[in-house]
């Protein structure tokens, strides 16, 4: 599996409301073993999404979803990236 494929499916876990904030993320090498996929496609993983702010990394602790992964602007922001707001739309209910 290559970076890309990981990042995109732990962004869909959050998303999804799978993962929870504070939640520890699987080791590296744990998902170089669970997923087949490379040190270096897990690491470029784990960085895109901590660059996003998506989780953070605890020295010697491991990964965790960030508090703020779950705040709504952020995941409409990620959900809808070509919105600029994320108000609900006011329509009529006809």
């Amino acid at each position: 599996m290559n970076a890309a494929s990981l990042y995109e499916r732990f962004k869909a876990r959050l998303l999804d409301g799978e993962l929870m904030a504070g939640q520890r993320l699987p080791s590296i090498r744990k998902l170089v073993a669970s997923e087949q996929a490379s040190y270096h496609a897990v690491v470029s993983a784990y960085v895109r999404l901590s660059s996003e702010g998506l989780i953070e990394s605890h020295q010697g602790s491991g990964y965790f979803v960030s508090p703020q992964a779950l705040s709504m602007p952020r995941l409409c922001k990620l959900a809808l990236p070509s919105s600029n707001t994320c108000e609900p739309t006011s329509r009529p209910l006809a």
